[in-house]
């Protein structure tokens, strides 16, 4: 089994940590499916110093993911399409992103 590592720049630094993970949580499969992998475990989220990170793009903080995940072949690579998720428009907490073939 393969980990994805995905890196998100912080550039508010007056977010609090849990907002920023929420943020990169939501993100994540959009990153994940630009790189054509699939998410195959639980991710795991940090805020680190960003000067110890590969892929930080110099920022300072990031939060940084790791997952279980496996490449997805050009066969299966389809296109990721945010769908409107009717709790979104009543204030929910997020769309909901769904991958297609």
């Amino acid at each position: 089994m393969t980990t994805f590592r995905a890196v998100w720049p912080i550039t508010d630094p007056g977010m609090n940590s849990a907002d920023l993970i929420r943020e990169a949580a939501h993100d994540l499969p959009s990153v994940a499916a630009r790189h054509r992998v699939r998410i195959t475990g639980t991710a795991h989220f940090q805020v680190r110093n960003g000067r110890n990170v590969q892929g930080s793009q110099g920022a300072a903080y990031v939060v940084v993911c790791n997952v279980p995940a496996e490449a997805v072949s050009r066969a299966e690579y389809g296109h990721v399409a945010l769908v409107e998720d009717p709790k979104t428009l009543e204030g929910g907490e997020s769309n909901s992103v769904v991958q297609s073939r």
